[in-house]
């Protein structure tokens, strides 16, 4: 017969599942927190709880809670170290954010179209005003401190950046605590999410001041370039390294060429190959010397035709003094070139020339920068200054021009006065009177006096109407302590009326300067209600005449353009 074998104590078989449960739960927590380190202890420790259970009289459940315990310090340990990490983080997220000028945001677009703000940092408050919970409750909040006119850009910035999921990046204004308009500029970055929320990460700047200060250069660029475009001489910039960066519009029209074909070295290829040799030895010496230079040369025109030019240049400095290249212009004086066989014999006669040349060059540029101080001072903006300058300089390089093409001798009144009519003039204009002359030394003076009354009549007077008119009607005058001259009558009809006598403006301080200093006479400037009625008394510098100058004679002496007495 055969006897069954122990059989099994069931307290012993449940001890020992237990202890299975207890080593199979320790591996999977250490599973779960992803720490290596912590399931090779358990190993060992299994291995060692393994060699004691052989042992005997020592407990299994004093191996298994020594394990546990090892387990939950472990997992201490990496708890608090991330929770340290985070304070870290923290603080300096919380230093960036203070110290930011302007506010960090974290804005959310539902897939609905709805939005909300998920935060946004204290700064939002010196930029725009709110605090950070009222923005983060009302993103529209925010939206009605933009600018009226910078919010439609803003939003379809916003618009194209979200169609293709990139980057935002904007420039706009926002109204402040103090209610004052300061430009910001927003920069974010959109995260989309799986149900189809947008979720935008970004800063907010306050950059009024480089945004205020890059509009200020730019318009005292916008000037510098209609001033340049506007003087009656070629005007050229070039880098520290000798490569032209600029070109007025006078040198573009007298070379025929597009800036694109000037800029760098360009221009070069222009000058006369006999010449280019001995202009580039001055060009190159002035660079590395940084130092003014002055050279002449022939430069081939637009019409194929080579001119001589004579080309001045003085370096100019950055912001710190340092060297930062040269600015410069050139003159044509093909026309003295020309005449000057007599004056090659001559090195006084030569020297003579070059000096009036120079003095001719200061004068104009004076004379302009002049207009500029003085519309600058009364104009508001930069397109009413860029309008009155422009044609105030129109008109000193027309009659720059008829002295230039008359050789620099007196000029017919008649056919000055044509020349300072505007084009497309409304109204219409009438001459009389005798063949006169005036000295070339007072040309301009007296055509930037015609000029002022001409535009004077077309924005309040007759030459504005269809049907208005202006008889201009000179006499000879003479007098026994001022000479000879005329005197010029000026008559308006058929414009609107006039109830008050208009206030003195600019054009009227440049007409009394003009004729009283330059013109050595007096104006009476009258308004009836049937149109203006001047009256301008001149006297010439030397007797009226058809031709004061010969073929050869250096140009008279002039005076600056505009009068410094005119200023007052």
């Amino acid at each position: 017969m055969v006897q069954a074998g122990p059989q099994p104590d069931p307290r012993r078989m449940r001890l020992t599942a237990l202890r299975i449960t207890v080593i199979y739960l320790s591996f999977a927590i250490a599973y779960i927190l992803g720490s290596d380190w912590i399931v090779e202890q358990i190993t060992d420790d299994v291995r060692i709880m393994a060699r004691l259970q052989s042992a005997k009289g020592v407990s299994f459940m004093l191996v298994t809670g020594v394990l546990l315990w090892r387990l939950i310090a472990s997992s201490h340990a990496q708890i608090r170290r991330s929770y340290e990490q985070a304070d870290t983080l923290r603080a300096i997220y919380q230093n960036i954010a203070a110290n930011l000028p302007g506010a960090m945001f974290r804005y959310r677009r539902h897939a609905d179209g709805s939005r909300s703000g998920d935060f946004v940092t204290e700064g939002i408050q010196r930029i725009a005003g709110l605090s950070p919970e009222t923005v983060a409750a009302d993103p529209d909040a925010f939206l009605r401190r933009i600018h009226p006119d910078d919010l439609e850009p803003m939003l379809e910035a916003g618009k194209a950046a979200r169609a293709v999921t990139s980057r935002f990046d904007h420039e706009y204004r926002v109204r402040g605590p103090d209610g004052q308009y300061r430009w910001v500029r927003a920069v974010a970055t959109p995260i989309a999410q799986p149900n189809g929320d947008l979720i935008w990460h970004g800063v907010l700047l306050d950059v009024d001041e480089q945004h205020r200060a890059r509009e200020a250069q730019e318009a005292s660029e916008m000037r510098f370039r209609l001033m340049a475009d506007a003087a009656p001489v070629m005007i050229w910039m070039a880098d520290k390294d000798g490569k032209c960066t600029y070109f007025n519009e006078r040198w573009l029209r007298f070379t025929g060429r597009t800036l694109e074909q000037e800029v760098a070295l360009g221009w070069y290829p222009g000058i006369h190959p006999e010449d280019r040799e001995r202009a580039r030895k001055v060009y190159e010496s002035a660079i590395t010397e940084r130092k003014a230079f002055r050279m002449e040369y022939r430069l081939l025109s637009g019409s194929g035709e080579y001119f001589w030019v004579l080309d001045t240049g003085v370096p100019i400095c950055g912001a710190q003094g340092e060297f930062a290249g040269f600015i410069g212009s050139a003159v044509d004086i093909s026309e003295l070139k020309r005449s000057g066989e007599a004056l090659r014999r001559s090195a006084e006669v030569q020297r003579v020339l070059l000096r009036e040349l120079d003095h001719r060059v200061k004068n104009s540029l004076g004379g302009l920068l002049s207009l500029i101080d003085m519309c600058a001072d009364r104009e508001t903006s930069v397109e009413q200054f860029a309008r009155a300058i422009r044609r105030r300089v129109q008109a000193m390089a027309d009659v720059h021009g008829m002295l230039s093409s008359n050789r620099w001798a007196s000029l017919d009144v008649a056919a000055m006065i044509r020349q300072m009519i505007p084009p497309l003039c409304p109204g219409a204009v009438e001459l009389e009177g005798p063949e006169t002359h005036v000295p070339a030394s007072q040309a301009t003076a007296l055509g930037m006096t015609i000029h002022e009354l001409m535009w004077n009549s077309i924005k309040h007077g007759a030459l504005g109407q269809a049907e208005g008119r202006v008889a201009i009607r000179w006499v000879p005058i003479r007098d026994a302590a001022d000479g000879c001259g005329i005197t010029l009558h000026w008559r308006e009809s058929g414009g609107p009326e006039i109830t008050t006598t208009p206030e003195p403006g600019l054009g009227t301080k440049l007409i009394q300067g003009f004729v009283r200093h330059e013109l050595r006479g007096s104006a009476e400037l009258t308004y009836p209600r049937s149109g203006a009625r001047h009256t301008l008394h001149i006297f010439f510098d030397a007797p009226p005449s058809t031709g004061d100058a010969r073929e050869g004679d250096p140009p008279p002496a002039r005076r600056a353009a505009v009068p410094a007495q005119a200023l007052g």
